[in-house]
Protein backbone atom coordinates (compact mmCIF):
# COMPACT_ATOMS: atom_id res chain seq x y z
CA UNK A 1 0.00 0.00 0.00
CA UNK A 2 1.85 3.07 -1.34
CA UNK A 3 0.99 6.73 0.25
CA UNK A 4 1.76 9.93 -1.86
CA UNK A 5 2.49 12.32 1.06
CA UNK A 6 3.09 16.65 -1.01
CA UNK A 7 5.61 18.58 0.37
CA UNK A 8 3.07 20.81 2.51
CA UNK A 9 1.93 18.42 4.93
CA UNK A 10 5.66 16.80 5.70
CA UNK A 11 6.89 20.34 6.02
CA UNK A 12 3.90 21.43 8.87
CA UNK A 13 4.61 17.83 10.49
CA UNK A 14 8.24 18.23 11.22
CA UNK A 15 7.44 21.82 12.59
CA UNK A 16 5.93 19.96 15.06
CA UNK A 17 8.21 16.77 15.41
CA UNK A 18 5.30 14.63 14.58
CA UNK A 19 6.27 12.86 11.50
CA UNK A 20 6.85 9.82 13.74
CA UNK A 21 3.53 9.91 15.00
CA UNK A 22 2.84 10.23 11.17
CA UNK A 23 4.43 7.36 10.23
CA UNK A 24 3.14 5.42 13.43
CA UNK A 25 -0.49 6.29 12.10
CA UNK A 26 -0.16 5.06 8.40
CA UNK A 27 0.78 1.87 9.49
CA UNK A 28 2.90 0.98 6.09
CA UNK A 29 6.87 0.26 6.01
CA UNK A 30 8.28 3.97 5.43
CA UNK A 31 9.95 3.06 2.07
CA UNK A 32 6.11 3.01 1.05
CA UNK A 33 5.91 6.52 1.36
CA UNK A 34 6.45 8.29 -1.43
CA UNK A 35 7.82 11.98 -1.74
CA UNK A 36 8.45 14.45 -4.39
CA UNK A 37 12.17 14.95 -4.76
CA UNK A 38 12.14 18.48 -4.15
CA UNK A 39 11.18 17.78 -1.05
CA UNK A 40 14.78 17.92 0.30
CA UNK A 41 15.74 20.98 -1.03
CA UNK A 42 11.79 23.25 -0.01
CA UNK A 43 12.12 21.88 3.55
CA UNK A 44 15.97 21.94 4.13
CA UNK A 45 15.28 25.57 2.90
CA UNK A 46 12.85 26.35 5.02
CA UNK A 47 14.40 24.44 8.09
CA UNK A 48 17.62 26.52 8.01
CA UNK A 49 17.46 27.57 11.54
CA UNK A 50 15.69 24.76 13.16
CA UNK A 51 18.30 22.05 13.69
CA UNK A 52 16.22 19.70 15.71
CA UNK A 53 13.71 19.99 13.25
CA UNK A 54 16.16 19.37 10.49
CA UNK A 55 17.69 16.05 11.93
CA UNK A 56 14.27 14.56 12.20
CA UNK A 57 13.41 15.22 8.52
CA UNK A 58 17.09 13.55 7.60
CA UNK A 59 15.88 11.16 8.91
CA UNK A 60 12.54 11.01 7.75
CA UNK A 61 13.95 11.26 4.20
CA UNK A 62 16.46 8.18 4.81
CA UNK A 63 13.49 6.02 5.61
CA UNK A 64 10.95 7.25 2.96
CA UNK A 65 10.99 6.64 -0.85
CA UNK A 66 11.24 9.42 -3.81
CA UNK A 67 8.29 9.25 -5.96
CA UNK A 68 8.84 7.49 -9.51
CA UNK A 69 8.77 10.11 -12.24
CA UNK A 70 4.75 9.59 -13.66
CA UNK A 71 4.27 9.28 -17.69
CA UNK A 72 4.15 12.21 -19.98
CA UNK A 73 0.60 11.68 -20.91
CA UNK A 74 -0.51 11.61 -17.21
CA UNK A 75 1.28 15.06 -16.45
CA UNK A 76 -0.24 16.30 -19.46
CA UNK A 77 -4.14 15.18 -18.41
CA UNK A 78 -3.71 17.42 -15.02
CA UNK A 79 -1.16 20.06 -16.21
CA UNK A 80 -3.46 23.01 -14.69
CA UNK A 81 -2.07 22.03 -11.12
CA UNK A 82 1.20 23.03 -10.10
CA UNK A 83 4.30 20.55 -10.95
CA UNK A 84 4.57 18.93 -7.85
CA UNK A 85 0.77 17.97 -7.44
CA UNK A 86 0.85 17.51 -11.39
CA UNK A 87 3.37 14.42 -10.64
CA UNK A 88 1.52 13.16 -7.09
CA UNK A 89 -1.98 12.83 -8.86
CA UNK A 90 -0.06 11.83 -11.98
CA UNK A 91 1.22 8.78 -9.93
CA UNK A 92 -1.95 8.37 -7.87
CA UNK A 93 -3.75 7.84 -11.20
CA UNK A 94 -1.01 5.73 -12.73
CA UNK A 95 0.27 3.35 -10.21
CA UNK A 96 -1.66 0.09 -9.19
CA UNK A 97 -0.16 -0.06 -5.74
CA UNK A 98 -1.04 3.82 -4.49
CA UNK A 99 -3.55 3.96 -2.12
CA UNK A 100 -3.44 7.17 -0.53
CA UNK A 101 -2.65 10.74 -1.33
CA UNK A 102 -2.02 12.83 2.23
CA UNK A 103 -2.14 16.34 1.84
CA UNK A 104 -1.59 19.70 3.42
CA UNK A 105 -2.44 22.24 0.52
CA UNK A 106 -5.98 22.95 0.65
CA UNK A 107 -5.90 25.48 -2.69
CA UNK A 108 -4.40 21.79 -4.53
CA UNK A 109 -7.18 19.99 -3.17
CA UNK A 110 -9.52 22.40 -4.28
CA UNK A 111 -8.28 22.24 -7.78
CA UNK A 112 -8.29 18.63 -7.50
CA UNK A 113 -11.78 18.85 -6.87
CA UNK A 114 -12.45 20.66 -10.13
CA UNK A 115 -10.85 18.20 -11.79
CA UNK A 116 -13.31 15.53 -10.87
CA UNK A 117 -16.28 17.50 -11.68
CA UNK A 118 -14.80 16.22 -15.41
CA UNK A 119 -13.19 13.08 -14.75
CA UNK A 120 -15.15 9.97 -13.18
CA UNK A 121 -11.93 7.95 -13.06
CA UNK A 122 -10.20 10.92 -10.99
CA UNK A 123 -13.12 10.95 -8.54
CA UNK A 124 -13.13 7.18 -8.07
CA UNK A 125 -9.27 7.06 -7.85
CA UNK A 126 -8.97 9.70 -5.12
CA UNK A 127 -12.83 9.15 -2.80
CA UNK A 128 -11.95 8.33 0.44
CA UNK A 129 -8.24 7.90 -0.44
CA UNK A 130 -7.46 11.46 0.53
CA UNK A 131 -6.24 12.68 4.19
CA UNK A 132 -5.73 16.20 4.87
CA UNK A 133 -3.77 17.93 7.27
CA UNK A 134 -6.90 18.58 10.19
CA UNK A 135 -7.87 14.82 9.81
CA UNK A 136 -5.02 13.55 10.31
CA UNK A 137 -3.96 15.89 13.52
CA UNK A 138 -7.64 14.32 14.37
CA UNK A 139 -6.46 11.43 13.80
CA UNK A 140 -2.69 11.68 15.88
CA UNK A 141 -5.00 13.40 18.88
CA UNK A 142 -6.98 10.20 18.54
CA UNK A 143 -4.11 7.87 18.72
CA UNK A 144 -1.46 9.44 20.98
CA UNK A 145 -3.70 11.80 22.99
CA UNK A 146 -4.58 15.31 22.74
CA UNK A 147 -1.77 16.60 25.38
CA UNK A 148 0.80 14.85 23.81
CA UNK A 149 -0.07 16.49 20.23
CA UNK A 150 -0.39 20.27 22.02
CA UNK A 151 2.95 19.92 23.68
CA UNK A 152 4.54 19.28 20.27
CA UNK A 153 2.86 21.64 17.78
CA UNK A 154 3.88 24.68 16.38
CA UNK A 155 1.49 27.41 15.79
CA UNK A 156 3.82 29.20 13.31
CA UNK A 157 3.00 25.54 10.99
CA UNK A 158 -0.33 25.95 10.22
CA UNK A 159 -3.30 28.63 10.68
CA UNK A 160 -5.92 26.61 12.09
CA UNK A 161 -3.22 25.19 14.64
CA UNK A 162 -3.29 28.64 16.59
CA UNK A 163 -7.20 27.93 16.54
CA UNK A 164 -6.54 23.95 17.74
CA UNK A 165 -3.80 24.14 19.66
CA UNK A 166 -1.26 26.11 22.43
CA UNK A 167 -1.85 27.02 26.32
CA UNK A 168 -4.93 26.94 27.21
CA UNK A 169 -6.56 25.36 24.33
CA UNK A 170 -8.69 21.90 25.12
CA UNK A 171 -8.62 18.30 23.55
CA UNK A 172 -12.87 20.13 22.70
CA UNK A 173 -11.19 23.32 21.79
CA UNK A 174 -9.05 21.49 19.38
CA UNK A 175 -11.23 18.90 17.67
CA UNK A 176 -14.08 21.26 17.31
CA UNK A 177 -11.39 23.54 15.54
CA UNK A 178 -10.33 20.69 13.11
CA UNK A 179 -13.77 19.52 12.47
CA UNK A 180 -14.63 22.90 11.71
CA UNK A 181 -11.87 23.36 9.29
CA UNK A 182 -12.67 19.58 7.49
CA UNK A 183 -16.29 20.09 7.17
CA UNK A 184 -15.46 23.44 5.32
CA UNK A 185 -13.41 21.67 2.90
CA UNK A 186 -15.14 18.85 2.91
CA UNK A 187 -17.82 21.04 1.19
CA UNK A 188 -15.38 21.95 -1.91
CA UNK A 189 -13.46 18.30 -1.60
CA UNK A 190 -15.65 15.70 -0.47
CA UNK A 191 -13.31 13.10 -1.63
CA UNK A 192 -11.23 13.88 1.44
CA UNK A 193 -11.67 11.55 4.11
CA UNK A 194 -13.74 12.32 6.92
CA UNK A 195 -12.63 11.40 10.63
Amino acid sequence: MIIIADNDIIHKLVLCDLLDELLDWLQVPPNEIWVLPTLKFWVRKKLKSNPVARAHFEHFLQVTAEIPAASPCNLARFDMLDVGEQQLVAVLVEQNDTSKLISGDKRALKQLAELTNRDALLLHKLNGNVDCLEGIMLELIRQFGFETINQKVSPEADGVFRLAFGIGKTEIDAIAALQSYLQDLRCNTPFVTSC
